[in-house]
Parts: C-alpha cells; structure tokens; sequence
C-alpha cells in the first residue's frame, strides 16, 4: 500500500510521459466462488497470467519493466514448472535480467562473514564471479537448485541486519478472517504445486 501511495506522490509532480506506470499482474479471482482447496488452483496458471500481462501491457508496447514478485517466479531454476521467467525467457529469449534479494538470516554464516566487507545497501552481477558460482541453498534459495549464476543474474543485499517488517495494523476483524481462510486454502494445496501429476 506504502509503494503505491509513493509512486502517486512521484507522479505528481511529472508530465504524464514520465510517470511510474503501475500493472498488476496477479489473475482476477472472485474469492467468494473460492470454497475448497479444489477451486483454489489459481497457482497453477498465476505465471501465465503475469506472463500475459507482462507481454501485453510492457513487451508489445516496447516498453521496460520493474517486476516485483516473489523469488520463486523469477529464480530460473526454480522447481516448479512454467513460472514466470521461464514463460519470458521463451518468449522473450535475452531480454530478461534477474535480480535476487539476499536474507541475511537465511545466508550460510560463511558466506554471511564474507558479506560483512560490503556496505549495503549493494548489488552486484553475479556471472563468474564467487558468489555466481555459489550453490543456491547456500544463500538461502531452498525453492531452486544449482548454481547462483544459473538461478538469477545479480544479487541485492539491502542489509547486513535480520529483516523484520514493521508490526502491521490492527486489521478489521472479517477481513482478518477472510485472510486466515485464504491462507487455510493455499496451504492444503502446497504439497501439490509444481509437482507434474
């Protein structure tokens, strides 16, 4: 909500040819029609609905864009089948670059220690470099496998310090509610998603 109410605020003071264009990629669900883990199936074509999204609102135009999404839809090895990079790196070959967030507190403490030298906020391309040829798990990718260098094309490391989120908001009660029962649904799914059944 904070990244939008921010990329209002740029646009303000813009001419419209210069303003943050936002798009959202998630598919439509009518959440309501949503009443069993056997209708929550909108993982299995999310990647192909930010896909088409992507092609049609950015690529046709020409256009560039900044993807915010979640590691296990651009890390190329991935294990789940048809994610996101992989549906662009097939139609888009070359035009895609991947930038990886760094967790401290998921980074093997060797590798961490050698972190420590560098003053974050920081990001770096990771081919031929060490870190590029890093396997994944050491850096606390466990939803891809190989090599650093083969999963993404740079690393960021925002901070050296554990991530904590701000306490949330107290949030109204049904809408509360209304979470937990999502969540209630994707978990009973979960052993499922990327498996070739």
């Amino acid at each position: 909500e904070q990244m939008l109410a921010d990329a209002r605020s740029v646009n303000e003071g813009l001419p419209p040819a210069k303003r943050i264009r936002v798009i959202l990629g998630d598919p439509p669900v009518d959440w309501s029609e949503v009443t069993s883990p056997a209708h929550e199936d909108m993982n299995d074509w999310r990647d192909a609905h930010f896909a088409h999204v992507i092609e049609r609102e950015v690529m046709r135009r020409g256009e560039r864009a900044l993807i915010l999404i979640g590691g296990a839809h651009i890390s190329r090895n991935v294990i789940f089948p048809n994610s996101l990079i992989h549906l662009l790196d097939l139609r888009f070959p070359g035009q895609t670059w991947v930038a990886g967030v760094l967790d401290p507190e998921r980074i093997e403490p060797e590798i961490s220690s050698q972190l420590r030298a560098i003053t974050a906020p920081a990001g770096t391309s990771v081919r031929n470099t060490w870190l590029g040829k890093l396997a994944v798990r050491r850096i606390g990718f466990t939803l891809s496998t190989g090599e650093v260098e083969n999963d993404v094309d740079a690393l960021l490391l925002l901070t050296l310090s554990p991530l904590h989120a701000q306490p949330p908001a107290p949030l109204d009660p049904a809408y509360e509610r209304e979470l937990m029962r999502r969540r209630a649904l994707a978990g009973t799914t979960l052993p499922f998603r990327g498996a070739k059944i």
